[in-house]
């Protein structure tokens, strides 16, 4: 019988717990960084020390965003740091490591084990699958956060890309009034055909943003500046899904009395099941290409 190929998951949320426990039908799987985490699955092996791991290990999966912001594996439920060096010297020669994206201390430490690091934020598989609870979430907030309903709101959906598409549906179905703007013609005429009451280009979001509406950006560059803002007012909330530092000029947005909510990490915080479960899918099809070695 061949032997299982172990497999240490390492910070995180409660995504990579559920991606964890999906991968045990694959893998042996060991879990570092989730000492104050709760709802641990019985089949995962979790570790309070890198001396209760084993001494080499076939992958490494990482969580989307890697690293805090003192240079640590991101580990919101560790009771302790945890450094890329230390979790590299319990990776096999080759082995692979999955994340999101590698800093160069990640990428310093790995590299000196020529690991495989693969960025499956990069994965187009991955973000489709993941622009479905990315856009529930972004509704969900929308619905907690206004006094009105979905069905018949002003809304503007910024940028026409994969979440951007869910989005604009999801809105469309519950009955919202839903203006897309994007930059690409394609898109316009696409979003056109979905039924949106309007399109604009992004030159001319500006005269959309007015009265009582809600904004979802999904663009990851400035793009809601002060041009666009200039006639939009208090009863306006943006909800901005893009990384950071997000598409919104906050200065201009506070200038007007905009409420801007920067909405990130929302498959974790509302759907962490299905989003570690996609993490999970995303690293098998990485590993096991078209099913290959999948029973």
């Amino acid at each position: 019988m061949k032997k299982r190929e172990i497999l240490l998951v390492i910070g995180g949320d409660m995504r990579q717990i559920y991606a964890a426990k999906k991968l045990t039908k694959h893998f042996d799987v060991y879990c570092l960084g989730f000492d104050k985490a709760g709802n641990k699955p019985q089949s995962v092996s979790f570790a309070a020390s890198f001396g209760e791991l084993p001494d080499s290990v076939d992958h490494i999966l990482l969580p989307p965003v890697m690293s805090n912001e003192a240079g640590f594996v991101n580990a919101q439920f560790a009771v302790s740091d945890i450094t890329f060096r230390e979790t590299a010297e319990h990776l096999k020669t080759g082995g692979r490591v999955f994340g999101g994206r590698f800093t160069q201390q990640a990428a310093s430490a790995y590299g000196a084990k020529a690991a495989v690091m693969v960025n499956y934020l990069e994965s187009n598989v991955f973000n489709i699958r993941n622009a479905v609870p990315t856009a529930e979430g972004a509704l969900k907030i929308a619905i907690e956060e206004t006094p009105v309903t979905i069905y018949g709101s002003n809304v503007l959906v910024v940028g026409y890309g994969r979440i951007g598409r869910v989005l604009t549906k999801m809105l469309y179905d519950l009955g919202a009034e839903v203006t897309v703007a994007a930059r690409a013609a394609d898109d316009l005429a696409a979003a056109r055909i979905m039924g949106c009451r309007k399109t604009v280009p992004f030159a001319d979001m500006g005269s959309c943003i007015k009265g009582e509406m809600i904004v979802f950006n999904t663009v990851p560059v400035m793009c809601l500046d002060e041009n666009a803002l200039a006639e939009a007012d208090s009863r306006c909330l943006i909800i901005d899904l893009a990384s950071r530092p997000g598409g919104v000029d906050k200065a201009a947005a506070e200038y007007k009395g905009v409420r801007v909510i920067h909405a990130l990490g929302l498959p974790g915080r509302f759907s962490p099941v299905t989003a570690g479960e996609m993490i999970a899918e995303t690293v098998l099809d990485h590993i096991y290409p078209k099913g290959e070695g999948i029973e």
